[in-house]
């Protein structure tokens, strides 16, 4: 996964850009879609990869069925 100032790239037919902050805290950027998706939250651990995981599964989730609209 590409890393440049403080941002994020996943390199999928539908490029997402997002920058991740400490407690859950997420931008994602979809400029194919023009779709912007933030998450504001306070998880209590400052890094937790499980929920990492479902916020990117979720993520994709909304990225397809917009798409599909």
């Amino acid at each position: 996964m590409p890393y440049r100032s403080q941002w994020y790239t996943l390199r999928e037919p539908h490029p997402l850009l997002f920058g991740m902050g400490i407690h859950g805290q997420n931008l994602f950027v979809d400029r194919q879609h023009d779709l912007v998706i933030a998450k504001v939250s306070s998880q209590a651990q400052s890094l937790d990869a499980g929920r990492m995981a479902l916020t990117m599964r979720t993520v994709a989730e909304v990225r397809k069925a917009l798409a599909q609209v």
